[in-house]
């Protein structure tokens, strides 16, 4: 009767995994702003510290990008209400 030694048993390996999802879709969206708005997919050997600098600047506007369309739907929802 092995499959009744894991009736009442929590699935912990299912909650690890949906746990690590919710945190690799938001930083995965991240990575699609810069590759896709941006249009950073290669990089362009100018420098290591050229090329640091500008994936700050690329993900720092992505972050700011990403926060405003969060406030946007935040006005919209606050109207309706």
């Amino acid at each position: 009767m092995k499959h009744l030694d894991y009736i009442g048993q929590p699935n912990w390996e299912g909650k690890i995994e949906y746990l690590k999802s919710k945190v690799r879709s938001k930083v995965e969206h991240i990575f699609y702003i810069v590759k896709r708005i941006f249009g950073y997919r290669k990089v362009v050997y100018r420098g290591i510290a050229k090329n640091t600098g500008r994936l700050y600047m690329l993900f720092a506007s992505a972050n700011l990008l990403k926060w405003s369309w969060t406030m946007r739907s935040v006005k919209v929802s606050a109207a309706w209400r």
